[in-house]
């Protein structure tokens, strides 16, 4: 919830989620359906999150130098960073 938030206790299951060693660290990326595209995310850290939105996966960059995301997005493939590893 710091992260965002948002409250998925009520949503989320411990073994649902995607894992990655990434440069050593180990990420893990939770999966919590039915989750309104209305939600309104509110992130609690300062200058650690940019932006909340939704996105299509096709529209989401493989890699960073995948140009995907910049042509159907105008987004830079690097703000992806920490979800290219589980796409």
């Amino acid at each position: 919830m710091e992260e965002v938030g948002f409250d998925m206790k009520e949503r989320a299951f411990e073994d649902q989620y995607l894992e990655r060693d990434v440069n050593g660290q180990l990420i893990r990326l939770y999966i919590v359906k039915h989750v309104s595209l209305d939600t309104n995310f509110a992130p609690k850290t300062k200058n650690e999150i940019k932006d909340t939105r939704w996105f299509r996966i096709a529209d989401l960059p493989c890699h960073r130098r995948d140009t995907t995301s910049q042509l159907k997005l105008n987004i830079n493939p690097k703000a992806f960073f920490m979800v290219i590893p589980f796409i």
